[in-house]
């Protein structure tokens, strides 16, 4: 988050709080809190807290399942930052951990980090025309870009995806530049499967073929170690814990 959000959350939660004590003692039965109109700081502080709330939530949101797949392995093996976790079977009842998945398409999910260097996104061929998309959010939901069947022509190969800033050279065999506004890219795959064991089969090696890799490791650099470093983005048991993530 920017600094200037930081504060903005800070003080409007500070302000909020202020006005949860006024509601908890209007609820409570005091006749002076119930008939007392709000201040106009109190009702602005209100009004402000959940604009900046409703503008703030989707990047904690997605901060918190951030570190629930990479710290804590929720959904399937704990995976590192820059790595797939896929799940390799059709959704049932039992796949509560988020979200409604479809019963046709095994989802992929990788947390990106390009706040230091760009990264290669790899897919593999696709001569069977299986129908596959990945698609790429930044840390407030919003789509920046899809790589597949339907979005790139299904063409295998390597797409560059780069970080705030970035104005660096572009290797050479990058079919396509997606860039993102946020250090942080969550990718979200899916690949078709009818579900037989053969094609279950199928799929599964095709999901292999999606590869994350640090542009200076595409260009022949050492392999960072993998990493597991991210942070909850707010405390659960703090009701303003949102107000004070960072």
């Amino acid at each position: 988050m920017t600094l200037i959000f930081r504060r903005v959350l800070s003080i409007t939660g500070q302000m909020a709080a202020s006005l949860l004590c006024a509601t908890a003692l209007a609820a409570s039965g005091n006749d002076q809190a119930t008939t007392t109109p709000l201040a106009w700081n109190e009702e602005f502080a209100y009004i402000t807290g959940m604009q900046a709330f409703i503008y703030g939530y989707p990047i904690i949101a997605y901060s918190d399942l951030r570190h629930r797949v990479i710290a804590q392995g929720q959904g399937g093996p704990s995976v590192a930052i820059n790595q797939y976790s896929h799940t390799r079977a059709l959704a049932d009842p039992t796949v509560q951990y988020g979200g409604s998945p479809n019963r046709e398409t095994p989802y992929s999910l990788a947390f990106v980090d390009v706040s230091r260097e760009p990264v290669v996104l790899s897919v593999p061929p696709n001569p069977a025309r299986r129908y596959y998309s990945l698609e790429l959010c930044d840390m407030y939901s919003d789509a920046i870009g899809y790589i597949g069947l339907r979005a790139t022509g299904n063409v295998s190969g390597d797409y560059l995806l780069a970080g705030p800033g970035w104005q660096g050279r572009l290797p050479r065999g990058i079919h396509k530049v997606i860039r993102s506004w946020t250090p942080w890219v969550a990718i979200f795959g899916r690949t078709f499967t009818d579900g037989s064991e053969a094609d279950l089969a199928r799929m599964r090696s095709f999901q292999d073929g999606y590869k994350i890799t640090p542009l200076g490791t595409y260009r022949g650099g050492k392999a960072a170690p993998a990493s597991h470093a991210v942070l909850p983005a707010a405390a659960r048991d703090d009701p303003l814990g949102a107000f004070k993530a960072t």
